[in-house]
């Protein structure tokens, strides 16, 4: 019986090495495990932020005359004290304020005259362009011929409501549709590309506004229209 002694005192010492062993590195798993987790969740974080920018216009591919007028930062001054008082850039164009930094700007580029709806924001104390879409004149003037049957769908609920503002170079077209997300309507003017089933897919080029800033737009028309004007004479 004394000869086992020893064996079983041996044997029991190596269980219990072999269990601090295992807790060691089941201590080290478990700190290997958060460490995954912090890490992962700085990733979310990073995403969201990144999701969160507006993404530059420059950024995606242009297919129509309009889009490839240069948006800069703007430096501007206001030559009236009204809600809609016109707003004269360094660079010679002309824009009024929306709702949700937003804009209706009317620039020059290679002797055409654009008006542009955008969103804007403000970087290192500088105003940058975001999402938005640049109309022709003949396509603007369409978007206001169609603005009182977009109304009219609007008020009704009516999502099948569609407009062609323009034609792009490629096919596509530039449109006025109303759409609806999270039980709220919005007016959608946003270039549509050519899938390869032949049906027009809606591209990143646009802008959705909600009903007040709709009414902001539809009130600055006659303002827009002399802005045209004025830079057209200039």
């Amino acid at each position: 019986m004394s000869s086992d002694i020893p064996t079983i005192a041996n044997q029991l010492a190596l269980a219990m090495k072999k269990i601090s062993e295992l807790q060691d590195e089941n201590l080290a798993l478990k700190q290997k495990v958060m460490e995954l987790k912090m890490a992962n969740q700085q990733q979310q974080v990073q995403k969201r932020a990144k999701r969160s920018q507006p993404s530059h216009p420059s950024s995606s591919t242009s297919s129509s005359d309009d889009d490839t007028i240069p948006t800069t930062t703007t430096n501007s001054t206001s030559t009236g004290g009204g809600k809609f008082s016109p707003h004269k850039d360094k660079d010679g164009s002309i824009h009024f304020a929306l709702e949700k930094n937003k804009r209706v700007s009317i620039s020059q580029f290679k002797k055409k005259i654009f008006v542009g709806v955008r969103e804007w924001y403000e970087k290192g104390g500088k105003m940058l362009p975001g999402k938005g879409i640049s109309l022709s004149v003949e396509a603007w003037k369409e978007l206001c011929e169609q603005m009182e049957a977009a109304q009219k769908a609007h008020d009704d609920g009516n999502t099948e409501f569609s407009a062609t503002l323009a034609k792009t170079r490629t096919g596509g077209e530039k449109k006025l549709s109303i759409s609806e997300f999270r039980n709220n309507l919005y007016y959608n003017i946003r270039e549509y590309f050519v899938g390869k089933d032949g049906q027009l897919l809606p591209t990143k080029k646009g802008t959705s506004l909600d009903e007040a800033t709709w009414t902001s737009l539809t009130e600055l028309v006659a303002s827009v229209e002399a802005a045209i004007d004025e830079i057209a004479n200039s």
